[in-house]
Protein backbone atom coordinates (compact mmCIF):
# COMPACT_ATOMS: atom_id res chain seq x y z
CA UNK A 1 0.00 0.00 0.00
CA UNK A 2 1.37 3.41 -1.01
CA UNK A 3 1.67 6.04 1.69
CA UNK A 4 -0.54 9.11 1.29
CA UNK A 5 1.25 12.11 -0.17
CA UNK A 6 0.71 15.12 2.06
CA UNK A 7 0.19 18.61 0.82
CA UNK A 8 1.37 21.70 2.68
CA UNK A 9 -1.49 21.62 5.19
CA UNK A 10 -1.28 17.90 5.91
CA UNK A 11 -4.32 16.81 3.93
CA UNK A 12 -4.07 13.61 1.89
CA UNK A 13 -3.31 14.23 -1.77
CA UNK A 14 -5.71 11.64 -3.13
CA UNK A 15 -9.04 11.43 -4.87
CA UNK A 16 -10.96 11.55 -1.60
CA UNK A 17 -13.58 14.25 -1.28
CA UNK A 18 -13.67 16.57 1.66
CA UNK A 19 -16.84 16.77 3.69
CA UNK A 20 -19.12 19.46 2.41
CA UNK A 21 -20.47 21.89 4.92
CA UNK A 22 -22.62 24.90 4.19
CA UNK A 23 -20.56 28.05 3.79
CA UNK A 24 -21.72 31.47 4.82
CA UNK A 25 -20.53 34.07 2.33
CA UNK A 26 -21.21 37.71 3.18
CA UNK A 27 -20.03 41.12 2.05
CA UNK A 28 -17.08 40.84 4.44
CA UNK A 29 -15.91 37.46 3.14
CA UNK A 30 -12.46 37.64 1.55
CA UNK A 31 -12.77 36.26 -1.97
CA UNK A 32 -9.78 34.62 -3.61
CA UNK A 33 -9.95 33.73 -7.29
CA UNK A 34 -8.23 30.89 -9.09
CA UNK A 35 -7.91 32.01 -12.70
CA UNK A 36 -7.27 29.69 -15.61
CA UNK A 37 -8.77 28.07 -18.68
CA UNK A 38 -9.89 25.40 -18.06
CA UNK A 39 -10.71 25.44 -14.35
CA UNK A 40 -13.46 22.81 -14.24
CA UNK A 41 -11.11 20.23 -12.70
CA UNK A 42 -9.34 22.56 -10.26
CA UNK A 43 -9.15 20.87 -6.85
CA UNK A 44 -7.76 23.84 -4.92
CA UNK A 45 -11.20 25.32 -4.10
CA UNK A 46 -12.33 22.01 -2.62
CA UNK A 47 -9.24 21.78 -0.43
CA UNK A 48 -8.89 25.41 0.63
CA UNK A 49 -12.58 26.13 1.20
CA UNK A 50 -12.59 23.14 3.56
CA UNK A 51 -9.54 24.56 5.36
CA UNK A 52 -11.03 28.05 5.56
CA UNK A 53 -14.19 26.64 7.14
CA UNK A 54 -12.30 24.32 9.49
CA UNK A 55 -10.07 27.11 10.78
CA UNK A 56 -12.78 29.77 11.01
CA UNK A 57 -11.36 31.92 8.21
CA UNK A 58 -14.00 34.10 6.54
CA UNK A 59 -12.76 33.43 3.00
CA UNK A 60 -13.68 31.52 -0.12
CA UNK A 61 -11.70 30.39 -3.18
CA UNK A 62 -13.68 30.59 -6.42
CA UNK A 63 -12.55 29.19 -9.79
CA UNK A 64 -12.89 31.66 -12.67
CA UNK A 65 -12.61 30.54 -16.30
CA UNK A 66 -10.83 33.41 -18.02
CA UNK A 67 -9.69 32.96 -21.63
CA UNK A 68 -6.16 34.21 -22.39
CA UNK A 69 -7.55 36.93 -24.66
CA UNK A 70 -9.47 38.43 -21.69
CA UNK A 71 -6.79 38.12 -19.00
CA UNK A 72 -5.38 41.65 -19.36
CA UNK A 73 -8.86 43.13 -18.90
CA UNK A 74 -9.92 40.78 -16.12
CA UNK A 75 -7.03 41.09 -13.65
CA UNK A 76 -7.19 44.82 -12.83
CA UNK A 77 -10.99 44.78 -12.75
CA UNK A 78 -11.08 41.85 -10.33
CA UNK A 79 -9.37 44.03 -7.74
CA UNK A 80 -12.06 46.72 -8.12
CA UNK A 81 -14.03 44.58 -5.67
CA UNK A 82 -12.59 45.53 -2.29
CA UNK A 83 -13.09 42.08 -0.80
CA UNK A 84 -10.97 40.29 -3.43
CA UNK A 85 -7.94 39.19 -1.44
CA UNK A 86 -5.89 37.85 -4.31
CA UNK A 87 -5.71 35.80 -7.47
CA UNK A 88 -4.18 32.35 -7.81
CA UNK A 89 -2.95 31.67 -11.31
CA UNK A 90 -3.15 28.34 -13.11
CA UNK A 91 -2.76 27.08 -16.66
CA UNK A 92 -2.35 28.61 -19.18
CA UNK A 93 -1.86 32.03 -17.56
CA UNK A 94 1.24 31.63 -15.36
CA UNK A 95 3.66 32.91 -18.01
CA UNK A 96 1.30 35.48 -19.53
CA UNK A 97 0.59 37.03 -16.15
CA UNK A 98 4.17 38.35 -15.81
CA UNK A 99 3.56 41.01 -18.48
CA UNK A 100 0.58 42.34 -16.51
CA UNK A 101 2.44 42.86 -13.24
CA UNK A 102 3.91 46.17 -12.13
CA UNK A 103 6.24 44.27 -9.78
CA UNK A 104 7.29 40.61 -9.40
CA UNK A 105 9.37 38.87 -6.77
CA UNK A 106 12.68 37.25 -7.68
CA UNK A 107 11.16 33.77 -8.04
CA UNK A 108 8.59 34.98 -10.58
CA UNK A 109 11.27 36.93 -12.44
CA UNK A 110 13.62 33.95 -12.57
CA UNK A 111 10.95 31.43 -13.59
CA UNK A 112 9.05 33.77 -15.91
CA UNK A 113 5.81 32.64 -14.30
CA UNK A 114 3.38 34.06 -11.75
CA UNK A 115 1.45 31.81 -9.35
CA UNK A 116 -0.24 34.40 -7.11
CA UNK A 117 -1.24 38.04 -7.46
CA UNK A 118 -2.07 40.54 -4.75
CA UNK A 119 -2.81 44.22 -4.81
CA UNK A 120 0.32 46.07 -3.73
Amino acid sequence: MRPALLCKFGLPSSNQHFPTQPMTVTGTTQVFLIVGDPVARARAPEVYNHLFKRHGVDAVLVPMKVPAARLADFVPRAFDAQNVGGIWVTIPHKAGMTALMSQCDSVAQLSGAVKAVSLG
